[in-house]
């Protein structure tokens, strides 16, 4: 029996992956379930009732840290999940931002990969 791993995919993949477990309108309290339940392997980074996900301008993909006062945001509330990390040549790490509008409702998914160069 062939395993994939959901993070080999595209970016793009794997975010049609996650809104296939977890679709638009998914509740924060039930995404955390969610990830707590069925994905052991991944880590919540953060948990923010207060702001939504800091998007760097030019390239509409989330920030590591969060200048909110300097760079626009998606929805009002937010997670930010490490998913896992893996090795080609260099290591890849994948994390996912999930985006929910004021009343805790799950409005957009974000995936970026970062490359280990060192």
């Amino acid at each position: 029996m062939l395993i994939f791993n959901p993070i080999l995919r595209t970016q793009a993949g794997i975010r049609r992956h996650l809104l296939r477990a977890m679709p638009i309108g998914t509740s924060f309290d039930e995404v955390i379930y969610h990830i707590e339940e069925y994905n052991s392997d991944w880590v919540i980074r953060s948990r923010v009732r207060t702001m939504g996900v800091v998007l760097h301008p030019s390239l509409g993909i989330p920030m590591r840290s969060m200048p909110a006062d300097r760079f626009p945001t998606v929805g009002e509330q937010s997670i930010q999940v490490h998913l896992g990390a893996y090795r080609i040549i260099t290591r890849i790490y994948v994390t996912a931002w999930f985006a929910f509008d004021e009343n805790g409702s799950l409005i957009e998914v974000f995936v970026r990969r970062e490359f280990d160069l060192i």
